[in-house]
């Protein structure tokens, strides 16, 4: 009996070294029995949740106005604005918001737009028209979701059609990471710089509120705050007050430590 008991021991340890050598890949490694195949090719997917095949639609809508939905699923070409009617909706859209200033409608019209051109896979020069017109807009109403939206595609949109606007909205993105206080992604961006846009006026501004606030150099930044050019000041809006209050406490707190 005793015997027995120790070859069933012998066996059991003999599998728990098995296995452990396994998970420290020693052992022979198993086959997977079925193949993985992926295709990139049969489905676009979007952010709204949307699959189109590879064609992609082409809009037949001629409606200068329509109401933002998130799409649950594959649209009607007839309810999508070709990019002839997309341009003249944005000029009305223009036109609304000198005249009225109404953000709701503009805003709404605006994503409309985007969304209309995703759902066409337009990604040219007036895509990047229409995402800075977003971005400057949000940004004057200190909308900071939409400019942040807005600003992850200027991004990607830039690298196939770089623009006059680059740099500009470079040093906004500069500016939006000291809003996020996310300093790893403004070492990366800052590393990806070139000496051409180090050299950009506004890129020079941005680069000098981000190291006066790095220094916690308030009365540099206040400064800079005043000669802030184009819309940097609606950007510097986003996170100034937040800033105005750290240089209070830290006066205040010097002032108790002195006394």
């Amino acid at each position: 009996m005793e015997y027995q008991d120790d070859v069933e021991k012998t066996k059991r340890m003999q599998k728990r070294a098995a296995r452990f050598c396994d998970m420290m890949g020693k052992g022979p490694r198993k086959q997977r029995k079925q193949t993985l195949t992926l295709d990139i090719n049969t489905y676009l997917k979007f952010d709204d949740g949307i699959e189109l095949n590879d064609k992609p639609i082409l809009g037949t809508s001629q409606s200068l106005t329509k109401q933002y939905l998130r799409l649950t699923s594959a649209p009607h070409p007839s309810t999508v604005r070709p990019v002839a009617v997309l341009q003249k909706s944005l000029q009305m859209v223009k036109q609304r918001w000198q005249k009225n200033a109404d953000y709701n409608f503009v805003c709404e019209q605006l994503k409309s737009i985007r969304q209309d051109l995703t759902i066409q896979c337009v990604r040219n020069k007036f895509a990047v028209e229409v995402y800075e017109t977003h971005a400057r807009i949000a940004l004057e109403k200190g909308d900071r979701e939409e400019f942040n939206q807005c600003q992850t595609q200027l991004k990607a949109l830039y690298l196939d059609h770089p623009g006059p606007n680059t740099t500009e909205f470079t040093a906004y993105r500069i500016l939006y990471q000291v809003v996020t206080k996310n300093t790893l992604e403004m070492a990366n961006l800052l590393g990806s710089l070139t000496k051409a846009q180090k050299a950009d006026e506004i890129i020079k501004h941005a680069l000098a509120v981000n190291r006066a606030w790095a220094y916690c150099n308030y009365h540099r930044l206040f400064l800079l705050y005043k000669q802030a050019p184009r819309m940097t000041p609606y950007m510097m809006d986003l996170f100034i007050d937040r800033e105005r209050k750290v240089a209070v406490q830290s006066i205040i707190k010097s002032y108790v430590l002195f006394f």
